[in-house]
């Protein structure tokens, strides 16, 4: 399959936008989650405290994946499909009535779980995508309001460095070799067997939802903290990150951490916007 690295940082583009409405959407209506700081929120140790504690639930998430992949895989397709459906129900009963009204909300994300579900049994990859667009939008937008500084900062430095020593060493690595179909050892294929609204095909290159995420959490970050100029350098410079990375998977024909590069290139804005205000 032909690698379009352009057409990935387009949809990470869209999902950043769609993130940015989002966050302002909620901040014009002055919806603004509590702060996520179990730790507190004084200094960079407690805000590693609140990144590790999250982290923990994406690993314990990314073990029971393992499990389902290498011990039940007879019963995948089906985990995978209830828990797509069911995080994707959740995620929009909240964001949806709150930004788009009650009564529209609520009828909107009953006909696009409906439609999700369909997607997922009858394997209509589009809508699929699709709906891994919006959950990440709004996952993104959630963790700009909820994260503050310094938890902003050290929240995504955490998940990169995480991203690399699990690519390489961990459980992310174990879970891209499992689900590379058997004769591609080398090179990225399509993802099989899918994982629902959690890893999807873009471009010739499987994507993981958590980068889809992380994507979308910059650009608003950026337009919380900053307003549009560091709204603008941001998508500049996280999407070349991203570009970067696509273009090393390409050239070296394996599976690479996707987060470094975008979170060390959106720490060096955030730390010029901070020393030029």
């Amino acid at each position: 399959m032909r690698r379009e690295p352009k057409r990935v940082v387009a949809f990470l583009l869209l999902s950043q936008l769609l993130s940015v409405l989002f966050t302002l959407k909620l901040l014009s209506l002055n919806l603004i989650p509590e702060p996520y700081q179990p730790f507190g929120n004084r200094d960079v140790a407690q805000a590693s405290a609140n990144s590790l504690a999250f982290l923990s639930m994406v690993l314990v998430a990314t073990f029971v994946f393992l499990i389902f992949l290498t011990k039940l895989k007879f019963l995948l397709k089906h985990f995978v499909s209830l828990v797509s459906v069911s995080a994707f129900f959740l995620l929009n009963s909240l964001y949806l009535p709150a930004t788009l009204g009650l009564s529209n909300g609520i009828v909107l994300t009953t006909a696009l779980t409906l439609l999700l579900g369909y997607a997922l049994v009858k394997s209509i990859t589009p809508v699929v995508v699709f709906s891994a667009l919006l959950v990440s939008a709004e996952v993104g937008s959630y963790l700009s309001l909820a994260l503050r500084p310094p938890t902003l900062v050290v929240f995504p430095a955490v998940f990169a460095l995480y991203d690399a020593v699990s690519v390489f060493r961990g459980p992310l690595g174990k879970l891209i070799k499992l689900l590379r179909p058997r004769g591609r050892a080398r090179g990225v294929a399509k993802p099989s067997p899918a994982l629902g609204i959690f890893l999807v095909p873009l471009g010739g290159f499987s994507v993981g939802t958590g980068d889809l995420v992380f994507s979308s959490f910059f650009a608003s970050a950026a337009a919380v903290v900053g307003g549009l100029p560091c709204l603008f350098l941001t998508l500049l410079a996280t999407n070349a990150g991203f570009f970067l990375t696509l273009r090393l998977v390409e050239k070296y024909k394996r599976p690479l951490p996707a987060l470094p590069l975008p979170t060390l290139f959106w720490l060096l804005v955030v730390a010029a916007f901070y020393s030029f205000r």
